[in-house]
């Protein structure tokens, strides 16, 4: 059985590996055989019989022992866990939605943070919840298009607002309320209703829940200046991460960067004195000692996060022992490894950055 992607998770039985975005999700081996098996088997019921044959080895054991380890696995997938279902008499069974690549070309379209499209994600998003009207993926990423239609005026908020309310309140039944949710209602309250004490409760509650969610920390901050409440403001701002652009931190324009990115990257290399990975079509690498060239990359890496998930990379070599250089060039190189792995099981559409999140172990230790 090779690697399997479902949702969120890409489960590796060669090392025995659940993974969420990319990041490691406990499961004890014997449950972690229990999902093997029903994924081999989704869609289809398995019975007890057959779930001790295959994931026990064939070892009697009773029922009861079945059912706890199918409910740690529940459990370990959290709101997907509803993905499991029983049936007295028949047995267990993994069922991944039909709209599963709905949602995802659905988010793929998000991400290009435009009114058209917004609107072609809408429509995907539509047609995965009449696929599977359970399915909370479809009506949150509907609520969170519709929010951003009206956040940034790209459409009347009077005319979207009632269709986020109702989305959101969908995808609130289907799902529960996630922390995700809980911000973006929080964000309506304040901007759109206007209901400032009710959207610091809700902003509170959702740092509470989730204390690294950095979009709550930034609606947050924009909600507490609109109070004039500068020192509540403030600290919120410090703790969300900024980004600043190669642009930006050369003072130069855009043009100029596009124009001789290499010349750009060995500029940053010298004014800042470390090491300098500009990303793009063709990606740079300059240091003090050389300058590296890399054009084997991928479209797909064009995705919104991907050079977040590169950053990332090279930060995590880095603290391995790499040398500043070393953790660069196998960081970029691994990207696109990455990137090219995740398309021969995506393709270039639907690919996301938590898919690179997903390949990157398997590419540096494969």
């Amino acid at each position: 059985m090779s690697e399997v992607s479902f949702g969120p998770f890409l489960l590796d039985p060669s090392s025995t590996r659940l993974t969420r975005d990319g990041v490691d999700v406990k499961l004890r081996p014997q449950a972690f055989q229990a999902l093997r098996t029903l994924l081999r088997h989704s869609g289809q019921s398995i019975g007890y019989e057959q779930m001790m044959a295959e994931a026990w080895d064939g070892t009697f054991v009773s029922r009861h022992t079945v059912d706890v380890t199918i409910g740690e696995v529940r459990k370990s997938l959290g709101e997907f866990g509803r993905w499991i279902t029983h049936r007295p008499k028949v047995g267990y069974c993994l069922e991944i939605p039909a709209s599963e690549e709905l949602v995802r070309t659905g988010w793929h379209y998000w991400n290009r943070r435009t009114r058209e499209g917004a609107d072609r994600a809408i429509d995907c998003f539509k047609r995965a919840a009449r696929e599977c009207g359970t399915d909370f993926r479809a009506w949150e990423g509907m609520s969170t298009c519709y929010l951003m239609l009206a956040t940034f005026g790209m459409r009347a908020p009077r005319d979207v607002y009632p269709e986020f309310l109702e989305a959101h309140e969908r995808a609130v039944d289907a799902g529960g309320l996630r922390p995700e949710l809980r911000c973006n209602r929080a964000h309506g309250l304040h901007m759109f209703e206007h209901r400032l004490g009710d959207a610091e409760a809700e902003f509170t509650q959702t740092i509470r829940e989730r204390p690294t969610y950095g979009t709550a920390y930034v609606r947050s901050a924009l909600m507490y200046s609109t109070l004039k409440r500068f020192d509540k403001a403030w600290p919120r701002v410090r703790v969300s991460l900024e980004c600043r652009t190669t642009p930006q931190l050369l003072e130069v324009e855009r043009a100029d960067v596009d124009d001789d990115p290499e010349a750009a990257a060995r500029t940053a290399s010298e004014r800042f004195g470390g090491v300098c990975v500009l990303k793009g079509p063709r990606t740079f690498v300059a240091s003090n000692e050389a300058m590296f060239l890399f054009d084997d990359g991928s479209p797909g890496l064009g995705t919104s996060g991907s050079g977040d998930v590169l950053a990332g990379a090279i930060a995590g070599l880095a603290t391995r022992g790499a040398d500043p250089l070393t953790a660069a060039l196998w960081g970029v190189w691994a990207h696109a490894a990455a990137a090219r792995r995740a398309e021969t099981r995506l393709g270039r559409l639907g690919l996301l950055a938590r898919d690179l999140l997903r390949e990157i172990p398997s590419v540096l230790y494969g």
